[in-house]
């Protein structure tokens, strides 16, 4: 039986279970106590305080784009090469924090990002493979973490892009439940958004497809071909094929922009194509 010390009612519990969820309407400090009897009669408790934090704030949205993550240079015939090469000057990886890589600690050059756990806060502490969401300190943007549980957020989920929004879609709304998924929700990027704002990854419930220019902003361009093309220590479960961004083509067309983490490179497929979704929240700057 479990006491959650908010003037709420007890919670039994019948089955071995290793956890249970229970939503406080407040912020503040709290006293959880559960008691365990056995079949013979026999019982212990177990008490422990926690503490309800409000929702992390983070700097707006600041409309900068990331480096490259590029550290070497080319001569036009080898590459990589240090840098400068005097027959080709002001190279990509002469500048920006490309050129120091002074954050290694944090993400590959060019990069700097921040793992949250499911409550949108960062960790205290490094687990491998392990965060909800990553917070791109660079350009204020959250970013969708995948799972490799076959649930809803399972990295191998494919989508087709729908979306009904004439103001968005160009006036081809796309295809309705043309991927492979899991989750119980019709396989498109549509039901897919919803989905997960209605779960609040993160404690968020703004999560959208990225535009192109931010989903380029996490590609990785010093990792060649096939991939996947992203600091894996921070997007480990990156699948190295297309995935779906918010940008249709032309009015009418039944075309929309993808982005490649298998080359870094963007392009167009049909609306009905199966793709790959990684969502972000905040404010659209690029």
């Amino acid at each position: 039986e479990w006491t959650f010390g908010d003037n709420g009612a007890s919670k039994a519990v019948t089955s071995l279970i290793t956890g249970i969820d229970h939503h406080y309407k407040s912020i503040g400090t709290y006293n959880v106590m559960l008691k365990v009897v056995d079949d013979l009669g026999a019982s212990a408790i177990t008490k422990q305080s926690v503490t309800i934090k409000p929702q992390p704030v983070y700097p707006p949205i600041t409309g900068r784009l990331n480096d490259t993550a590029i550290t070497q240079c080319t001569n036009g015939t080898d590459t990589p090469v240090k840098c400068p090469v005097k027959t080709m000057p002001g190279q990509d990886a002469q500048y920006g924090q490309d050129k120091n890589a002074s954050y290694s600690n944090d993400g590959h050059a060019g990069f700097q990002f921040t793992r949250l756990d499911y409550t949108g806060y960062p960790y205290h502490y490094y687990i491998d493979n392990e965060s909800q969401c990553v917070w791109d300190n660079t350009t204020g943007l959250v970013w969708e973490i995948k799972s490799t549980d076959g649930s809803l957020r399972d990295k191998d989920n494919t989508y087709s892009w729908f979306n009904e929004n004439r103001l968005v879609n160009n006036n081809d709304a796309g295809l309705p439940n043309g991927g492979k998924c899991s989750g119980d929700i019709s396989c498109d990027s549509d039901a897919y958004i919803k989905a997960v704002n209605k779960s609040a990854l993160c404690g968020y419930t703004d999560w959208r497809l990225p535009t192109a220019n931010e989903l380029l902003g996490i590609v990785d361009f010093s990792v060649t071909q096939p991939g996947p093309t992203v600091d894996k220590n921070y997007f480990f479960e990156t699948v190295p094929d297309n995935y779906l961004t918010s940008d249709s083509y032309s009015a009418g067309s039944s075309m929309v922009r993808v982005v490649s983490f298998s080359s870094g490179a963007p392009f167009f497929i049909q609306k009905s194509s199966p793709a790959y979704i990684r969502l972000v929240r905040g404010d659209k700057k690029q």
